[in-house]
């Protein structure tokens, strides 16, 4: 879904230069990467029931803050 609302605006751009694409590269990277690891060392030090709540709740409640 992410890429079909993101077609159009990738079809406008002009900038295609090594830096751009690195720079969003390391940015998917640290940010998609690292937060599962973390999101992993954390759950093994949850209890289960605990981790499916808040696995589930975390991606709704971040709609209303």
């Amino acid at each position: 879904m992410s890429a079909l609302i993101g077609l159009p605006g990738l079809v406008r751009e002009t900038d295609f230069s090594a830096a751009s694409i690195s720079c969003v590269v390391v940015l998917g990277v640290f940010q998609l990467g690292l937060g599962y690891i973390l999101f992993t060392k954390g759950l093994e030090n949850t209890p289960p029931v605990s981790a499916s709540l808040i696995a589930t709740l975390e991606p709704i409640s971040i709609r209303f803050w």
